[in-house]
């Protein structure tokens, strides 16, 4: 069975080098939870979105509901 991870803070520069390396690298599902800030890059975890591994949730690690999202939603 694939490992599965969350990265928090995925669309920005950082996070999503390190996305695009975990996804490339590995099996592993990778679900990315950002806020989508100034210093996100929407357009590239659109074209992540194409990979079946791939799962972007819309939200902030200080809300209990975007955190439960990571785990209840499919």
């Amino acid at each position: 069975m694939p490992k599965s991870y969350l990265i928090t803070g995925g669309a920005g520069f950082i996070g999503l080098t390190f996305t695009k390396m975990m996804l490339k690298e590995t099996d592993a599902q990778i679900t990315v939870l950002d806020n989508l800030t100034y210093a996100s890059r929407p357009l590239e975890i659109e074209a992540l979105k194409k990979n079946g591994r791939f799962r972007f949730i819309k939200g902030d690690i200080y809300e209990k509901e975007d955190i439960e999202k990571v785990f209840y939603q499919k």
